[in-house]
């Protein structure tokens, strides 16, 4: 229906073609109207306004409590600033002012001034930022300051040199805490006050509409919410799981060793082995009921065998040797804190009350530990919450980036679109969480592949040296090292149990195989476990020695790990310790003669290095009958022979423990094989023959070498009175003929000459 059709009806001159009715007309007028403005309507484009601004009612000192704006003043067309006690927009000025560019006494954003300031590029009193110009602290990327933390950090005093590592930890959180916070609180801010623009414009604010683009803030708001979620969920697991760990406590005691380093630098490591020896573990385990009491704690209470008490308590002891110095640190790990310290006790009494009371004494007892010393909560804490914020802002920024492709875009106008969160969040974001989650990254990097850096270095090292050998020899060595373990990260390798496989290898004739593991515990052995010094110079070069017979490339690398050791010696790179593996295999290798004239050579080039290696060369000096050379390097004569006796009657003591245990074992046999069958047919494990005693005779041997020296180099006096104290200890036939047998010796060889 037309306007013109409507008129033309009403003006037309037969009555009957009219309208007979007011109303009609009306209709017909209403439907017209109707029609065009609906069509106007549609034609007519969207209007979308430049900006919008929220003012609260409640000012202070004539600022608005709140003052929220976005985009541009429909007004000037220029950016609105945000003026109040809370200023949030794309400028903002106030006492908190958060926005792209912030001014105020505490600012937060992309450009932030203000006295305490946080943002991508922060000037202040305090600021902390990508860039951090501080007049009195700068905390960032590149801080400039009076006091400063970052890298680079430039000012005259910088937090990582004087703080503790945990003290920085705290202090980086207790910031990436507040930048979060200026991150979260303008987003929530900024929705709430649009929404009431939207809902209520009036003398609060005035509401235009919104730019023709996305939705930016919204998305942010979905995202932060998930990373929100998702650290709580990390903060709160780390947090359980923490507490449900069982807490484990340590304690230790000290001795005191009487450091014999300069003649008998193996001492100490016999301590360590007398101290985990089963009548030292064994007389602690008495001491301290533990049969009972462990019977009860992880038996159920039934039977517990003394040998798996001793097994367990060798799984919780450690053994430490204080860096110069004599002592030992004994330490005792348990779950209960009273026991730790009460073991740790036991067994440094065990130890110094024994027969070998004169090796030591306790220096300092194990107290009870007020802390766990496993797990570390805080730090399984801290961690979990550096995990949380890292997996929440890699998780809320996928959902926010989702989320904004998702939105719909309206039609655009001439409206300038709303910058205030591409600066506040992209800047800040791009300039502040970027850098902090690649540092935290590589925190985590470096906690979790240690073992891997590790075994990289060692491998290039390895390497290299394998290498060099190759150089030298133009041809590929035995002794080049291929295998190593394979254990999981923070797992020590058990040594044991490469020996054993080296045996069995062999056995099954893999020669090649054996040898490897071979190779690597020789090179590896102490890194793991410093007690394997004896074992690794003599029961394994014993085996090692073995499989040589049967293999000629195992003798040919220990020949070549020999004259590797022996060159490093000769080129003043060397140390006593290098000496000892080579005197230890020369002696395998029934090359004594090789070791005395490295020693020579040593004399002469290092007289130092000589004096600290005379221990082993000792008794090929004798023999060659060098005794005035002796004599200069020997020093105190009683003062050895105390050192000696020393260590005879450890060892003593040590054999005659042994058979104790082994009679009483074998006794214990027999009585259950009496009313058990099963033990009728198998023979008693203890009926074996006994070892033969190493104490004895290496005391006389050491002391009739010492009184040849004292002899042939005019101090019978001496000589007489060592022997008069040794017959004291040891009556025996070669000790009482001790001076009369080097006399005869000395005049023998003045014959032969």
């Amino acid at each position: 229906v037309r306007l013109d059709e409507v008129v033309l009806r009403s003006l037309a001159k037969e009555p009957e073609l009219r309208y007979q009715q007011v109303s009609e007309m009306g209709t017909r007028v209403e439907t017209i109207a109707h029609t065009e403005n609906t069509a106007a309507a549609a034609a007519a484009p969207q209007f979308y306004p430049t900006g919008w601004e929220y003012r609260s009612a409640k000012t202070l000192f004539g600022w608005p409590l709140l003052h929220v704006t976005a985009g541009a003043d429909p007004k000037t067309g220029k950016a609105q600033v945000s003026r109040g006690i809370f200023a949030i927009g794309g400028i903002a000025r106030g006492l908190f002012a958060f926005g792209g560019r912030a001014y105020g006494g505490f600012a937060f954003g992309g450009i932030a001034v203000g006295l305490f300031a946080f943002g991508g590029i922060a000037v202040g009193g305090v600021a902390c930022g990508g860039l951090a110009l501080g007049l009195l602290l700068a905390l960032g990327g590149l801080a400039v300051g009076v006091t400063t933390l970052g890298d680079p950090a430039l000012g005259f005093y910088r937090i990582q040199d004087v703080m503790p590592f945990l003290g920085i930890v705290h202090l980086v959180t207790a910031f990436m805490t507040l930048l979060l916070v200026s991150i979260l609180v303008p987003l929530i801010v900024q929705s709430w006050a649009r929404t009431r623009v939207q809902k209520n414009a009036g003398p609060r604010g005035t509401a235009t509409a919104f730019p023709a683009e996305r939705d930016v803030s919204r998305p942010l708001l979905r995202g932060l919410k998930v990373a929100g979620a998702t650290f709580l969920i990390c903060l709160l697991v780390s947090a359980v799981v923490s507490l449900l760990m069982p807490n484990s406590y340590v304690a230790s005691a000290r001795v005191r060793v009487n450091d014999p380093a300069a003649e008998d630098p193996h001492h100490l490591q016999t301590e360590f082995e007398v101290i985990q020896s089963v009548p030292v573990l064994e007389k602690a385990a008495v001491a301290a009921n533990l049969k009972e009491r462990w019977s009860k704690k992880y038996y159920g209470g039934a039977f517990m065998s003394d040998d798996a008490t001793v097994v367990l308590m060798k799984g919780m002891i450690e053994l430490h040797p204080v860096r110069n110095s004599g002592l030992i640190e004994i330490r005792f790990h348990s779950d209960s804190p009273t026991e730790a310290a009460e073991l740790a006790n036991k067994i440094a009494e065990a130890y110094c009350t024994g027969p070998s009371a004169h090796a030591g004494e306790i220096i300092e007892r194990a107290l009870v530990p007020q802390r766990p010393d496993r797990p570390n909560r805080v730090l399984n804490i801290f961690l979990g919450a550096v995990a949380g914020v890292v997996l929440g802002l890699l998780v809320g920024g996928i959902v926010s980036v989702v989320s904004f492709l998702k939105s719909p875009r309206a039609s655009r106008d001439s409206a300038k679109p709303d910058r205030f969160w591409r600066w506040f969040a992209v800047i800040v974001l791009a300039l502040i969480s970027i850098p902090v989650v690649i540092a935290i990254l590589g925190f985590f990097a470096a906690m979790a592949i240690p073992a891997f850096v590790k075994g990289r270095q060692h491998a290039q090292a390895i390497q290299a040296q394998n290498i060099a050998r190759q150089t030298k020899t133009n041809q590929p060595t035995a002794s080049l090292e291929t295998w190593w373990p394979v254990v999981a990260t923070n797992e020590r390798p058990d040594l044991q149990k490469i020996r054993d496989e080296a045996r069995t290898l062999a056995t099954q004739g893999r020669y090649e195989e054996a040898l490897q593991r071979r190779i690597w515990y020789h090179n590896h052995a102490l890194e793991y476990d410093p007690g394997q010094t004896g074992v690794r110079l003599s029961f394994a070069l014993s085996e090692w020695v073995e499989l040589g017979r049967h293999f000629p490339k195992a003798k040919q690398a220990l020949l070549e790990i020999r004259d590797h050791q022996t060159q490093e010696l000769l080129e003043g790179r060397g140390h006593s310790e290098m000496f000892s593996e080579v005197e230890a295999l020369n002696r395998e290798l029934q090359k004594q003669d090789e070791t005395y004239a490295l020693f020579k050579k040593l004399e002469t080039s290092d007289p130092q290095l000589a004096g600290q290696c005379y221990f082993w060369v000792e008794s090929a000096l004798v023999q060659k009958g060098e005794y005035d050379t002796c004599l200069r390097y020997l020093g105190d004569p009683q003062r050895r022979f105390e050192i000696i006796q020393r260590a005879w009657k450890q060892m003593k003591a040590f054999e005659d423990q042994s058979a104790a245990r082994r009679r009483e074992q074998s006794e214990r046999h027999k009585a259950m094989a009496k009313t058990n069958s099963a033990y009728t047919s198998l023979a008693a494990p203890f009926d074996l023959p006994t070892p033969p005693p190493y104490a004895d005779p290496r005391f006389i041997e050491q002391t009739r070498q010492l009184i040849e020296i004292l002899v042939a180099t005019d101090h019978k006096a001496d000589a007489e009175k060592i022997r008069d104290q040794a017959v004291a200890l040891l009556d025996d036939g070669r000790l009482k003929s001790a001076v009369s047998d080097a006399e005869q010796k000395m005049a023998t060889r003045t014959r032969k000459r």
